[in-house]
């Protein structure tokens, strides 16, 4: 059973604790934080992994520490190169048979629903729009 992501932030922030590494433990107690204010907007504690991605990179980008920085990217989904996201975006649309501009909702919703998280929405809009 994979592991979600918010219980291994929890599990790493324990183990850092024992380890005493203060940077590491420092920064994953800010993103735990931040799931706090998640928990009253979402009203559980039990947060998707997308919304734990969102809250990971929203402190990442707010960080200007390169070692935090290097601590969170490890929770972060690898971002796909412009070249991949084109090569997702041509193998969607010809094998689901997508033709026109009609459909483009329909690939931008597979690609969202199988790779949330891991390219530049604009980019694949634009791919999209140039391949429809």
């Amino acid at each position: 059973m994979k592991i979600r992501l918010q219980e291994q932030i929890s599990l790493d922030l324990i183990a850092s604790m024992k380890q005493r590494d203060k940077e590491k433990t420092s920064i994953l107690r800010v993103v735990i934080g931040e799931f706090a204010r998640k928990y009253k907007e979402f009203g559980t504690k039990e947060l998707s992994d997308d919304v734990v991605i969102n809250v990971v990179k929203k402190v990442s980008d707010d960080t200007s520490d390169e070692n935090e920085v290097k601590i969170l990217s490890e929770y972060l989904p690898t971002v796909l190169s412009e070249v991949e996201v084109e090569e997702l975006v041509k193998g969607i649309i010809s094998s689901n048979g997508f033709e026109g501009m009609g459909d483009m909702g329909k690939v931008m919703g597979i690609l969202k629903s199988q790779y949330s998280g891991t390219y530049d929405g604009k980019f694949a809009s634009q791919i999209v729009k140039n391949n429809l």
